[in-house]
């Protein structure tokens, strides 16, 4: 239950720290989409001031420097953005395999449950058909005892009735006087 219990915590915390970075990573897409558009706004206006301000090289050069640096933030923010994909895929790999490990330990635990259950279930049938045996011996003893005291006393009463009848046809005898 304890192991069951600790990754059930590591599964909802890699869970928590998957939202997170895909949050994150939402994040970074926006402001990648950004700026995209803010690198295509100013090259757009590049264009136009170069052609109204021919003269103007030192401003065109400073907005050519900030679209560099524009292009190298949104080529730096991309990379990032695939390092969190790829962690992200790792996160939701890690999650499916404590997932996997956690039905397997849960299956386990209840195919051991079941076969204990079966056991005892096995020995309480043997303890109660053992039971059953020896009280039908002890059963079968007194009934065997009560037919013996039964051929016992019908043998009794045959031979009480045969001296009854052998006295009753004797003459009566004198009585001794002692």
């Amino acid at each position: 239950k304890m192991e069951t219990d600790s990754i059930e915590n590591e599964l909802k915390q890699k869970e928590t720290e998957l939202r997170y970075l895909k949050e994150l990573l939402q994040g970074k897409e926006e402001h990648n989409q950004s700026l995209k558009a803010l690198v295509e706004a100013k090259e757009s206006k590049i264009k136009d001031l170069s052609e109204k301000l021919n003269g103007s090289q030192e401003k065109l050069q400073h907005k050519k420097q900030r679209i560099n640096k524009l292009r190298d933030e949104l080529i730096k923010s991309s990379s990032e953005l695939s390092q969190k994909r790829k962690q992200i895929t790792a996160l939701e790999s890690e999650r499916d395999s404590i997932i996997a490990e956690n039905r397997k330990v849960v299956f386990e635990q209840e195919l051991r449950l079941k076969k204990k259950f079966e056991a005892d279930l096995s020995i309480e049938r043997d303890s109660r058909a053992r039971e059953a045996d020896e009280y039908q011996q002890k059963v079968k003893e007194k009934e065997d005892k009560i037919a013996d005291i039964s051929d016992k006393l019908q043998a009794l009463k045959a031979r009480i009735n045969q001296l009854r009848e052998q006295a009753e046809s004797q003459p009566n005898l004198p009585t001794d006087p002692l």
